[in-house]
């Protein structure tokens, strides 16, 4: 197992302008961020948005992406195991969603035992 951090992972650098959409306490704490500069979603270069249900997903990430600058990426967190858990979406849910909203994928990584991560860019 990589003892690499999720922004380690997904190379986040120092002093990137994050905004945090629905968070969940405790989760971005333990990401790894080098430095991050917390910002609103117009002025950021990465959007995290937290989603536990489909709810949540369908009226949090059209926001997010209208919200994103020139060159923004989004990071949608879901829960994992979310239909055994009894919740109402998948990771394939947020996918079905970010392809219809024209995003492009950029990869999945673990957050915890808990979350993982989609990483998002608009895009073909």
């Amino acid at each position: 197992m990589s003892d690499k951090s999720v922004a380690e992972k997904a190379r986040v650098k120092p002093g990137t302008r994050i905004a945090v959409l629905n968070a969940v306490p405790g989760v971005v704490e333990v990401l790894g961020l080098p430095d991050p500069v917390f910002v609103d979603a117009p002025a950021a270069e990465l959007v995290f948005l937290f989603a536990s249900t489909r709810a949540e997903l369908d009226s949090g990430l059209p926001f997010a992406v209208e919200a994103l600058a020139p060159g923004a990426a989004v990071w949608v967190f879901f829960r994992k195991g979310s239909r055994a858990a009894g919740l109402d979406m998948s990771r394939d849910d947020v996918w079905t969603v970010a392809e219809g909203l024209g995003l492009r994928p950029l990869g999945i990584l673990s957050v915890d035992e808990s979350w993982a991560v989609f990483r998002l860019r608009p895009g073909s």
